[in-house]
Order: C-alpha cells, then sequence, then structure tokens
C-alpha cells in the first residue's frame, strides 16, 4: 500500500514490512507502529480485508493507522498505549481477493 510506505517514510512511529506473497504473488505489507521504549512490549495485532469483499475493514484498519499515528504526541490516552504496546496491522490480508473484486464484475 502507496499510504503505508509513505507513512513509514514520514513518521518515526512507522515502519512496514513485507509478511509474505499470495499465491498470485503480491505482496502481504504490515505495518508497525511503536515507540520503540521496550523491546518486549505486549503486542495487538489487526488482520483486515481477510474475505475479499470486506472493504470497510481494510479502511477500518487505515483509520485506526491515522488515529495513532496523528494522535501520538498529542493525545495522552494514545501516547501512553503506544508506548505500553506495539501494534501491527495487515490492512489487506488477502491482496488477490481484494484485487478480484475491483477488477471482476
Amino acid at each position: 500500500m502507496a499510504y503505508l510506505a509513505e507513512l513509514a517514510n514520514t513518521n518515526p512511529l512507522v515502519s512496514t514490512k513485507v509478511g509474505g506473497t499470495s499465491e498470485e504473488g503480491r505482496d502481504i505489507v504490515q505495518a508497525i507502529i511503536s515507540s520503540g521504549l521496550s523491546a518486549n512490549k505486549p503486542v495487538h495485532f489487526f488482520d483486515c480485508n481477510i474475505h475479499a469483499r470486506e472493504w470497510i475493514t481494510a479502511a477500518t484498519c487505515v483509520w485506526i493507522i491515522d488515529q495513532i499515528t496523528t494522535g501520538y504526541g498529542s493525545d495522552p490516552e494514545i501516547t501512553s498505549l503506544v508506548d505500553q504496546y506495539d501494534w501491527k496491522f495487515v490492512p489487506i490480508a488477502n491482496p488477490d481477493g481484494y484485487a478480484y473484486t475491483w477488477n471482476t464484475v
């Protein structure tokens, strides 16, 4: 996702990695949000868009990512949560199905 790549380039809390590839060779991208305050923090993990037509789940993951990254440092509750936990998101866990629903009637 271009959004995640851009966010990782502009926000020090965010990094991305490819967790694997789909059957059709598409990357399965994970966004990691961490303040880096501890190496052994518990992790909150979200995988979205598992089923091809669940478009709202990918949008929800991206919205949560946005809320966390824009709220860190200004919202005490979000700042505390990011300092206590690492956050991992896979906004599109099924990239082949997602692409299929956009390209096939």
